[in-house]
């Protein structure tokens, strides 16, 4: 019984070691001990009547280095192709701010939540940004 113990314990820390080292790259920032964080807020958004189909609009983020590190953003993950995503600068020295801006062409009418990422050396990684509308 002991035998059948200590080959469970051993698998399992094989297994987790494994899963760690292959999702280092996600998991890294958890383990930082610097203190890098950002804040988010919408500044710009167009008025529900200026949306049309094949015409983009524009909104703009305004992202805030709210720890004591340089903040690093690393890329602008976005959900479809209908979403173009550009950043004003890509390192924020500590309580510095910049400007993401995020086009939106919309396809479809209706309603519509899109999301975009942006992918930093914060912990968590990934910090989300959502515009939101309706193309009449």
């Amino acid at each position: 019984m002991k035998k059948v113990f200590y080959i469970l314990i051993t698998a399992l820390i094989l297994i987790a070691s494994t899963v760690l080292i292959v999702k280092w790259d996600q998991w890294k920032y958890y383990f930082r001990l610097d203190n890098t964080t950002l804040a988010k807020n919408l500044v710009v958004a167009p008025e529900n009547e200026e949306f049309q189909i094949g015409k983009a609009s524009t909104y703009v983020f305004n992202v805030k280095n709210t720890g004591s590190k340089e903040l690093r953003i690393e890329n602008i993950l976005t959900e479809c192709e209908c979403l173009i995503s550009d950043i004003e600068s890509q390192t924020i020295d500590a309580g510095e701010s910049s400007k993401v801006t995020i086009q939106f062409t919309p396809e479809n009418r209706g309603e519509f939540t899109k999301y975009a990422m942006i992918e930093a050396n914060t912990a968590p990684p990934y910090t989300v940004m959502t515009i939101e509308g309706e193309v009449r």
